[in-house]
């Protein structure tokens, strides 16, 4: 068996092993689809030189999981400055928990709009995030105002729906 076949094969428990050591789902996924690239790299050594090729897969994805946590944690540590201050203010860290319950929240919401009627999402799009009013909206889609509020309540109660169901999940 190669280290690739190996790879392959244990995708779905190192996922899980990383999921239950960092408690992020999105953590181990990046962590084992960076490992995949890294272990199927030139770099990587044949898999007769690895006396304990499952066991040398499993670390360097937690190696990686490890990395990635340090640098989300070195990003958050950064100073801002600010134009109006003399000098740099301390941006507030957020805990490691924190930070990785964000990220899920936003994948969730990210998949909550993907999930949304076209027209609906289009107008979620144009009011929320490209912060147009329900006027302009409407104008630009060609529809009543009374339509863009109805949207909009309906992809806010989609993701309000999602929110939900994703806390009694975990």
């Amino acid at each position: 068996m190669t280290l690739d076949q190996l790879l392959v094969d244990s995708q779905t428990e190192l996922r899980r092993y990383l999921r239950q050591r960092f408690g992020c789902d999105m953590l181990a996924a990046e962590a084992v689809q960076d490992a995949c690239v890294r272990l199927s790299g030139t770099a990587r050594p044949a898999i007769g030189t690895v006396r304990h090729p499952r066991a040398y897969i499993f670390r360097v994805a937690t190696n990686i999981a490890l990395d990635i946590l340090r640098r989300e944690t070195r990003e958050r540590r950064r100073f801002v400055a600010l134009d109006d201050a003399p000098e740099a203010v301390e941006v507030p860290v957020p805990s490691v928990e924190r930070s990785i319950e964000q990220r899920e929240r936003l994948a969730l919401l990210r998949g909550a709009i993907d999930e949304l009627p076209p027209r609906c999402r289009e107008v979620f799009v144009l009011h929320k995030l490209d912060g147009l009013s329900h006027t302009d909206v409407a104008d630009r889609l060609g529809i009543s105002r009374n339509m863009v509020e109805k949207h909009v309540i309906r992809a806010m109660r989609h993701f309000r729906d999602r929110l939900d169901a994703a806390g009694h999940e975990s």
